[in-house]
């Protein structure tokens, strides 16, 4: 308790005197100038890293489309699918090109 009562007495005595010896307007508008300064810069850091994520959202974006949505595969279903696999193990033969030249 004795320290409780000896903390209020010391908070008194600085509430008193700050309201005596007031700081200076030069020194308020120096302090308010520079907390200025300190918030535009927070703004522009702030305005940099939305930038940045943007940025990195959109390479993102497009590396997910390029590797994911655009297909790669070589699963090719048609008419000319079993020609191709046969030409690819064979390798380029006359018998392929037409069926007259086998007869020549």
């Amino acid at each position: 308790m004795e320290w409780w009562i000896r903390a209020k007495k010391g908070d008194q005595r600085f509430q008193e005197e700050l309201k005596v010896n007031w700081p200076p307007t030069e020194l308020r508008t120096a302090l308010a100038s520079s907390m200025e300064g300190v918030a535009n810069l927070r703004n522009r850091r702030r305005t940099f890293v939305r930038y940045l994520a943007l940025a990195a959202s959109l390479v993102l974006a497009v590396n997910i489309y390029f590797k994911f949505i655009v297909d790669h595969g070589d699963f090719y279903e048609g008419p000319l699918v079993d020609r191709a696999f046969d030409y690819s193990l064979d390798g380029p033969r006359l018998k392929y090109f037409n069926e007259d030249v086998t007869k020549m």
